[in-house]
């Protein structure tokens, strides 16, 4: 599980209807309005999800209605680590072609 802490900007008027969306979205654990942003509303949103998904998750939120943008402030993967040890690569970096375990050559 990755723990990600962001930013998330809403267009004016559109607080309350984003916010509710927002608050039931799987996976997120927080949400306070940032001090001093209500000319252009913020809210610091934390969101916990499986690593793999995380990116996923994160673009879903971007792409609800009033959203203007969502900043990464921090992302955590420690709880992946202490499971296995290592981060898996997502499923798009296999099929990209990017993806090279160690100790293969491309």
């Amino acid at each position: 599980m990755a723990t990600a802490g962001l930013v998330i900007r809403i267009m004016p008027g559109g607080e309350q209807p984003a916010l509710a969306q927002i608050r039931i979205f799987p996976g997120v654990a927080d949400v306070r309005p940032v001090p001093g942003t209500e000319h252009s509303p913020c809210f610091a949103v934390v969101l916990e999800s499986p690593s793999v998904t995380l990116k996923r998750d994160m673009e879903h939120l971007a792409e609800m209605p009033q959203v203007q943008a969502v900043d990464v402030a921090y992302i955590s993967y420690e709880d992946d680590l202490e499971e296995s040890g290592s981060i898996p690569c997502p499923p798009s970096a296999h099929v990209s072609g990017f993806h090279s375990p160690r100790g293969e050559q491309p």
